[in-house]
């Protein structure tokens, strides 16, 4: 009997197995790649950016890798390395490994970003979810001060803007746009016309504004910072006072005076005279000095620099003065004769001197007064030296009384100081006014 050695045997399994088995392949499988994300906080503002640092670590992988975000609560824009990005739910191939990721939030609540990444041979990284809360922004604060009324602003000056914008966040410079919104003028700053353009202002400026019409100015001032925004206005009038002095205070008036708020209005000055005064024109000055006009009217155009501060002059006007009618008072009184009650009557006699027109300045006359008193009876005769006086504004003087109706009526310069006297011309004369006297009153120089 034939025995097998057992080292054939066991060669003959060997072989067996192998045959038995067949072929295998055998693989390296590269580790899967780490998505990355570094971020400052959790809590930001609507439009402001929240910055994002990603990276994506892969071992041993070829090509670049790609990155899929999704935003399943919120709104928000997303750029990546400064360029913006299109699309949402897709995966889009990254330039290197890390990169910068901006995200900014367009609406207030919580945000919630997903991110992840795969390898060029697609294999997935981990999920990352990014919460975010995200409130509204601290607001701006935009003031204008100003004068509300501006009346009669010299030529070529402006008007001062108080300009002051205050942020909780931001101590600026902001980003400014002043516009003229109704009326028109040009707005300056360091002498250059901003009008509708955007510079950077600090949070305290003051601008400047030349209005160029009458009437209501409206001027809206835009601020901006980090993408909040906010409005400020200024209401303003600007308003032509046009006034007429003269050096005569009383006695008429000039219509056409007063505030006016729109270009191009005619404007007609006239001299108005009171009831019994009779003034006239001499000739319409600016508040320089130089001649306007020497009619009798003076028109104006109205607009922002029109004349407004004028003065009148006026021609030294007559006023005839002349002694009025005498009139008779009787005073009746009773006396006992015989023990009978017997009437008697005396008679006091009065008189006004006369001015055709009212006067301008005092004029003070002497005569002899002498009038019967009620007391004793019979009455007696009072007299002294006294005064008829044209008050100012007047065109009568006071009672003069006379028993005898004899007026014996003077008039002396002592007694009116401030006017000149003229005795062969008769008349006595402030600067307005020419009193022609009488030969009937005598003049005292």
């Amino acid at each position: 009997m034939k025995t097998t050695s057992p080292l054939f045997l066991c060669l003959l399994w060997l072989a067996a197995t192998v045959a038995g088995c067949g072929q295998t392949d055998y693989h390296l499988t590269d580790p899967a790649p780490q998505l990355r994300i570094t971020v400052a906080d959790t809590a930001y503002e609507r439009n402001k950016t929240i910055p994002t640092e990603i990276s994506v670590q892969q071992s041993g992988a070829e090509g670049l890798p790609q990155l899929y975000i999704t935003i399943p609560q919120g709104s928000a824009s997303v750029t990546i390395d400064g360029a913006p990005l299109q699309t949402f739910r897709k995966w889009f191939t990254l330039t290197c490994a890390s990169a910068q990721l901006n995200i900014t939030p367009t609406k207030a609540g919580m945000l919630r970003v997903l991110l992840q990444a795969k390898s060029a041979e697609g294999v997935f990284s981990n999920s990352e979810e990014l919460t975010f809360e995200v409130r509204e922004p601290q607001p701006l604060n935009v003031e204008i001060a100003s004068e509300k009324r501006i009346v009669n602003l010299p030529s070529g000056e402006t008007i001062p803007l108080a300009l002051s914008i205050h942020s909780p966040e931001n101590e600026g410079p902001f980003q400014v746009r002043v516009t003229c919104v109704s009326g028109k003028g040009d707005l300056l700053h360091e002498g250059h016309i901003i009008n509708d353009i955007e510079l950077q202002l600090g949070a305290e400026t003051t601008i400047q504004y030349r209005p160029a019409q009458l009437g209501m100015h409206l001027l809206e001032v835009e601020a901006s910072s980090d993408g909040i925004s906010a409005t400020g206005r200024a209401y303003m009038e600007v308003i032509r006072d046009i006034q007429v002095t003269s050096d005569v205070d009383q006695g008429f008036t000039i219509s056409g005076t007063g505030e006016y708020d729109t270009d191009g209005e005619e404007v007609t000055l006239r001299l108005v005279n009171d009831s019994k005064y009779n003034f006239e024109v001499s000739e319409w000055l600016d508040n320089a000095g130089n001649v306007l006009s020497r009619e009798d009217h003076y028109t104006i155009t109205t607009s922002c620099d029109c004349p407004c501060d004028l003065k009148v002059n006026l021609k030294r006007r007559l006023v005839n003065i002349s002694r009025g009618t005498s009139v008779t008072l009787d005073y009746k009184y009773w006396l006992l004769v015989n023990d009978k009650p017997t009437p008697y009557v005396v008679h006091d006699h009065r008189m006004q001197i006369e001015a055709d027109y009212r006067v301008s300045e005092p004029l003070k006359f002497r005569y002899e007064y002498s009038r019967y008193e009620i007391y004793p009876l019979p009455p007696p005769v009072t007299r002294r030296a006294s005064y008829a006086t044209i008050v100012i504004g007047a065109s009568l003087s006071s009672y003069m009384w006379s028993v005898d109706n004899v007026f014996d009526i003077s008039i002396h310069k002592e007694d009116n100081p401030e006017l000149v006297f003229n005795t062969y011309g008769r008349f006595v004369a402030s600067p307005s006014t020419l009193y022609r006297i009488p030969v009937s009153i005598t003049m005292k120089p």
